[in-house]
């Protein structure tokens, strides 16, 4: 399959998702449940807080690939960016 192919089967499933998404949740709750959800911690603020004796280390990690599939399909975000914080990531 080449990338056009891939792209396609992205946007289909995402359609599909989105489709079902709208046909589980109310605009209203939505809307309620997004506005109540922690922002995401600033980048710029913690990389400022980094120093010669607290580096701040940016850390990515990715449960599937494009082109190679499921890498960790286990793989819980939460756990795991939880991990890398304690660790030292930013």
């Amino acid at each position: 399959m080449g990338v056009e192919g891939f792209l396609k089967v992205i946007r289909d499933i995402t359609r599909r998702d989105m489709e079902a998404a709208r046909s589980s949740l109310s605009l209203k709750t939505l809307r309620r449940e997004a506005e109540q959800t922690p922002s995401a911690p600033d980048f710029l603020e913690a990389m400022k807080q980094s120093g010669p004796h607290d580096i701040g280390i940016v850390a990515e990690f990715k449960k599937a690939s494009p082109s190679q599939g499921d890498i960790r399909p286990d793989l819980d975000p939460a756990l795991y960016a939880e991990a890398c914080t304690k660790a030292g990531a930013r």
